[in-house]
Protein backbone atom coordinates (compact mmCIF):
# COMPACT_ATOMS: atom_id res chain seq x y z
CA UNK A 1 0.00 0.00 0.00
CA UNK A 2 1.27 3.32 -0.89
CA UNK A 3 2.45 5.58 1.52
CA UNK A 4 -0.17 8.76 1.96
CA UNK A 5 0.95 12.33 1.09
CA UNK A 6 -0.13 14.45 4.21
CA UNK A 7 -0.55 18.15 3.37
CA UNK A 8 -1.77 20.29 6.13
CA UNK A 9 -4.52 23.24 5.14
CA UNK A 10 -4.47 26.75 7.20
CA UNK A 11 -7.27 28.79 5.96
CA UNK A 12 -10.71 29.35 7.53
CA UNK A 13 -12.55 28.43 4.57
CA UNK A 14 -13.19 24.68 3.45
CA UNK A 15 -14.92 25.58 0.21
CA UNK A 16 -11.75 25.04 -1.42
CA UNK A 17 -10.51 21.87 0.02
CA UNK A 18 -12.35 19.95 -3.02
CA UNK A 19 -9.78 22.31 -4.90
CA UNK A 20 -6.97 21.27 -3.94
CA UNK A 21 -8.01 17.65 -3.49
CA UNK A 22 -8.89 17.43 -7.04
CA UNK A 23 -5.07 19.27 -7.98
CA UNK A 24 -3.13 16.99 -5.55
CA UNK A 25 -4.83 13.41 -6.44
CA UNK A 26 -3.34 13.62 -9.92
CA UNK A 27 0.22 13.16 -8.53
CA UNK A 28 -0.86 11.52 -5.07
CA UNK A 29 -3.72 9.26 -5.05
CA UNK A 30 -3.27 8.24 -1.50
CA UNK A 31 -3.71 11.87 0.37
CA UNK A 32 -4.87 13.06 3.75
CA UNK A 33 -5.88 16.92 3.60
CA UNK A 34 -6.70 18.37 6.74
CA UNK A 35 -7.76 22.42 7.70
CA UNK A 36 -6.81 24.22 10.60
CA UNK A 37 -7.84 27.66 11.14
CA UNK A 38 -6.11 28.99 14.61
CA UNK A 39 -2.86 29.22 15.77
CA UNK A 40 -3.85 26.54 18.87
CA UNK A 41 -5.29 24.03 15.69
CA UNK A 42 -1.72 24.40 13.77
CA UNK A 43 -0.03 23.24 16.85
CA UNK A 44 -1.88 20.45 17.84
CA UNK A 45 -2.28 19.02 14.56
CA UNK A 46 1.46 19.46 14.03
CA UNK A 47 2.36 17.88 17.25
CA UNK A 48 0.77 14.88 16.46
CA UNK A 49 1.85 13.86 12.99
CA UNK A 50 4.30 15.22 10.60
CA UNK A 51 2.83 16.52 7.41
CA UNK A 52 4.55 16.38 3.71
CA UNK A 53 3.39 20.29 2.86
CA UNK A 54 1.59 22.97 4.76
CA UNK A 55 -0.45 25.48 2.41
CA UNK A 56 -1.12 28.37 3.96
CA UNK A 57 -4.70 29.41 2.03
CA UNK A 58 -6.72 32.58 3.15
CA UNK A 59 -5.34 35.53 5.66
CA UNK A 60 -6.68 34.45 9.00
CA UNK A 61 -7.40 37.65 11.01
CA UNK A 62 -4.86 37.59 13.70
CA UNK A 63 -2.83 34.74 12.43
CA UNK A 64 -1.22 36.07 9.30
CA UNK A 65 1.02 33.80 6.76
CA UNK A 66 4.14 34.79 8.80
CA UNK A 67 3.35 33.53 12.16
CA UNK A 68 1.64 30.24 10.52
CA UNK A 69 5.47 30.08 8.70
CA UNK A 70 7.16 30.85 12.15
CA UNK A 71 5.20 28.01 14.24
CA UNK A 72 5.57 25.59 10.93
CA UNK A 73 9.67 25.77 11.02
CA UNK A 74 9.54 25.38 14.79
CA UNK A 75 7.35 22.73 14.99
CA UNK A 76 8.89 20.38 11.75
CA UNK A 77 12.22 20.22 10.32
CA UNK A 78 11.76 22.78 7.34
CA UNK A 79 8.31 21.33 5.66
CA UNK A 80 7.92 22.86 2.38
CA UNK A 81 5.23 25.88 3.28
CA UNK A 82 3.31 27.19 -0.16
CA UNK A 83 1.32 30.02 0.38
CA UNK A 84 -2.22 30.13 -2.62
CA UNK A 85 -3.75 33.52 -2.59
CA UNK A 86 -5.34 35.99 -5.25
CA UNK A 87 -4.22 39.16 -3.68
CA UNK A 88 -0.47 39.39 -4.05
CA UNK A 89 1.11 42.01 -1.96
CA UNK A 90 5.02 42.04 -3.54
CA UNK A 91 6.37 43.12 -0.21
CA UNK A 92 4.98 40.83 1.58
CA UNK A 93 5.45 37.95 -0.68
CA UNK A 94 9.22 38.88 -0.85
CA UNK A 95 9.13 39.22 2.99
CA UNK A 96 7.76 35.40 3.60
CA UNK A 97 10.49 34.02 1.27
CA UNK A 98 13.03 35.27 2.51
CA UNK A 99 11.67 33.96 5.78
CA UNK A 100 11.67 30.59 4.24
CA UNK A 101 8.40 30.41 2.44
CA UNK A 102 9.19 28.37 -0.68
CA UNK A 103 6.39 29.53 -3.12
CA UNK A 104 3.62 31.60 -3.50
CA UNK A 105 0.70 30.24 -5.69
CA UNK A 106 -1.80 32.21 -7.44
CA UNK A 107 -5.36 30.87 -7.02
CA UNK A 108 -6.69 31.37 -10.01
CA UNK A 109 -3.63 29.07 -11.66
CA UNK A 110 -3.75 26.17 -8.97
CA UNK A 111 -2.21 24.19 -12.20
CA UNK A 112 0.65 25.13 -10.62
CA UNK A 113 0.84 23.87 -7.47
CA UNK A 114 1.61 20.18 -7.72
CA UNK A 115 4.97 21.27 -9.77
CA UNK A 116 5.44 23.62 -6.98
CA UNK A 117 5.27 21.08 -4.26
CA UNK A 118 7.33 18.48 -6.48
CA UNK A 119 9.82 21.97 -6.56
CA UNK A 120 9.93 22.64 -2.77
CA UNK A 121 10.51 18.87 -2.17
CA UNK A 122 13.22 18.58 -4.43
CA UNK A 123 15.28 21.55 -2.91
CA UNK A 124 14.60 19.69 0.45
CA UNK A 125 15.97 16.26 -0.43
CA UNK A 126 18.60 18.34 -2.24
CA UNK A 127 19.88 20.26 0.38
CA UNK A 128 19.73 17.35 2.78
CA UNK A 129 22.21 15.46 0.17
CA UNK A 130 24.48 18.41 0.40
CA UNK A 131 24.74 18.29 4.02
CA UNK A 132 25.33 15.04 4.50
CA UNK A 133 28.24 15.49 1.62
CA UNK A 134 29.64 18.44 3.49
CA UNK A 135 29.83 16.73 7.02
CA UNK A 136 31.32 13.86 5.15
CA UNK A 137 33.65 15.87 3.69
CA UNK A 138 34.61 17.93 6.80
CA UNK A 139 34.80 14.55 8.88
CA UNK A 140 37.59 13.35 5.93
CA UNK A 141 39.43 16.40 6.34
CA UNK A 142 39.48 16.13 10.20
CA UNK A 143 40.62 12.57 10.31
CA UNK A 144 43.54 12.84 6.95
CA UNK A 145 44.61 16.58 9.52
CA UNK A 146 44.34 14.79 12.19
CA UNK A 147 46.86 11.75 10.98
CA UNK A 148 49.25 14.10 9.18
CA UNK A 149 49.53 16.30 12.42
CA UNK A 150 50.61 12.65 14.20
CA UNK A 151 53.02 11.68 11.31
CA UNK A 152 54.72 15.42 11.65
CA UNK A 153 55.11 15.08 15.56
CA UNK A 154 56.23 11.35 15.30
CA UNK A 155 59.12 12.45 13.22
CA UNK A 156 60.31 14.89 16.27
CA UNK A 157 63.30 13.77 18.41
CA UNK A 158 61.61 16.49 21.10
CA UNK A 159 58.97 15.96 23.40
CA UNK A 160 55.61 16.57 21.99
CA UNK A 161 52.09 17.21 23.85
CA UNK A 162 49.02 18.99 23.52
CA UNK A 163 47.03 20.17 26.48
CA UNK A 164 43.18 22.10 26.89
CA UNK A 165 43.02 24.98 29.45
CA UNK A 166 42.13 22.76 32.30
CA UNK A 167 45.66 20.47 31.67
CA UNK A 168 43.79 17.81 30.54
CA UNK A 169 46.01 15.75 27.64
CA UNK A 170 44.58 15.76 24.27
CA UNK A 171 47.52 14.63 21.99
CA UNK A 172 51.24 13.03 22.26
CA UNK A 173 53.67 11.76 20.30
CA UNK A 174 55.77 8.50 20.52
CA UNK A 175 58.88 10.43 22.53
CA UNK A 176 56.43 11.42 25.19
CA UNK A 177 54.46 8.01 25.36
CA UNK A 178 58.05 6.32 26.10
CA UNK A 179 58.63 9.49 28.61
CA UNK A 180 55.26 8.29 30.60
CA UNK A 181 55.11 4.94 30.04
CA UNK A 182 52.42 4.85 28.31
CA UNK A 183 50.29 4.82 25.49
CA UNK A 184 48.55 7.69 23.49
CA UNK A 185 45.01 6.52 24.24
CA UNK A 186 46.24 5.74 28.16
CA UNK A 187 47.20 9.42 28.23
CA UNK A 188 44.35 11.36 26.60
CA UNK A 189 41.92 12.54 29.08
CA UNK A 190 44.24 12.34 31.64
CA UNK A 191 46.45 15.40 33.44
CA UNK A 192 50.01 15.35 35.24
CA UNK A 193 49.31 14.11 38.96
CA UNK A 194 47.57 10.90 36.84
CA UNK A 195 51.28 10.46 36.12
CA UNK A 196 53.58 11.98 38.37
CA UNK A 197 54.15 12.74 42.14
CA UNK A 198 52.33 16.01 43.40
CA UNK A 199 55.17 18.08 43.84
CA UNK A 200 56.52 17.79 40.03
CA UNK A 201 52.51 17.65 38.67
CA UNK A 202 52.54 21.05 40.74
CA UNK A 203 55.10 22.70 39.18
CA UNK A 204 54.04 21.82 35.76
CA UNK A 205 50.54 23.22 36.20
CA UNK A 206 51.71 26.45 37.54
CA UNK A 207 54.84 26.96 34.87
CA UNK A 208 51.78 26.57 32.30
CA UNK A 209 49.20 28.45 33.63
CA UNK A 210 51.45 31.29 34.18
CA UNK A 211 53.05 31.24 30.24
CA UNK A 212 50.51 29.50 27.97
CA UNK A 213 46.56 30.41 29.77
CA UNK A 214 47.29 34.57 29.50
CA UNK A 215 49.07 34.42 26.19
CA UNK A 216 47.27 35.88 22.79
CA UNK A 217 50.55 33.90 20.96
CA UNK A 218 52.47 31.07 20.78
CA UNK A 219 54.81 30.55 23.80
CA UNK A 220 57.56 28.55 23.44
CA UNK A 221 59.48 26.85 26.63
CA UNK A 222 62.40 24.49 26.22
CA UNK A 223 63.80 21.79 28.44
CA UNK A 224 66.39 19.02 28.92
CA UNK A 225 64.83 15.62 29.80
CA UNK A 226 67.21 12.87 31.44
CA UNK A 227 65.15 9.72 30.15
CA UNK A 228 66.07 6.78 32.15
CA UNK A 229 66.17 4.30 28.90
CA UNK A 230 69.02 6.65 27.81
CA UNK A 231 67.18 7.82 24.72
Amino acid sequence: MSTPFCVLIIGDSSTDMPLFERQLCKHWPVLVLERVDSVEGLQTVLSKQAWDCVLYDQVIPGFDAMKALSISKKMMFNPPFLIISDIVNFKSAVNLLKSGADDYIDRDNLDQLVPAIEQALDDLRGTGLRSEAVRELQDTERRLGQAQWHALINTLPDLVWLKDPRGVYLACNHRFERYLGADEDEIIGKTDYDFMHAPLADSFVNKTSRRCLPASAVSVKSRYVLLTTGM
